[in-house]
């Protein structure tokens, strides 16, 4: 389960999100997609920055990208800025590292991206992004087949399909989902009454009593 006291549109600094735009020069007219996790091969950011490189040859929008974690496997880190270097992309991405402030990096995103590339028991990132209120891509297997709701709190994209991703995040900017009231509403209704948690407790504490 979540904290959904921390993760709260409510629960946000305004002038910290105008610092921490300012401090990693990001555009203010620009649709930002989140990627939090740290840098490593399963999480798969190589799999967003080949989706992105198809992205841009079909949307008008200005794009940026924000990997925010841990980037302690440098070796991968360099990969990634080299490879996003050969794309002419280096003016999207940001390397952000880690943050103890996520509901504030959450709040300044458009679009959350969780692309792992092997199932995550649960998937923390989606349940965090729909709590903020964002609409979530995410791989169809692990936590997510269950925590994201398809076609209305996000989508969901073949894993390891860089084209498929794109495709999705496309979709998303075309018809709006990073900023639809509809959207905003069922992400956080799903998040707080399916995975707080206080529900998460509530849950485990009554199965302890059945068995």
């Amino acid at each position: 389960g979540i904290d959904s006291k921390i993760f709260n549109s409510n629960n946000v600094n305004p002038e910290r999100i105008k610092q921490i735009k300012n401090q990693h020069s990001l555009e203010s007219d620009s649709i930002k997609i989140l990627l939090p996790g740290r840098i490593t091969g399963w999480k798969g950011h190589l799999i967003l920055v080949q989706a992105i490189s198809e992205v841009i040859k079909n949307i008008k929008n200005n794009i940026e990208v924000l990997f925010v974690g841990p980037d302690e496997n440098s070796s991968l880190k360099e990969h990634l800025k080299d490879h996003i270097q050969n794309l002419n992309m280096s003016n999207i991405f940001h390397f952000m590292g880690s943050s103890d402030e996520m509901a504030n990096i959450y709040a300044l995103s458009d679009i959350v991206v969780s692309s792992s590339t092997d199932p995550e028991a649960f998937g923390r990132i989606a349940v965090e992004a729909q709590s903020m209120g964002k609409f979530v891509v995410a791989s169809n297997h692990g936590g997510s087949t269950e925590t994201v709701i398809n076609n209305e709190t996000g989508y969901l994209y073949s894993p390891n399909d860089h084209k498929d991703l794109a495709d999705m995040i496309i979709k998303a900017i075309d018809q709006n989902k990073y900023n639809s009231k509809k959207v905003i509403e069922a992400g956080v209704k799903n998040a707080r009454e399916n995975y707080s948690v206080k529900r998460m407790c509530k849950e485990t504490l009554e199965f302890y009593k059945k068995i």
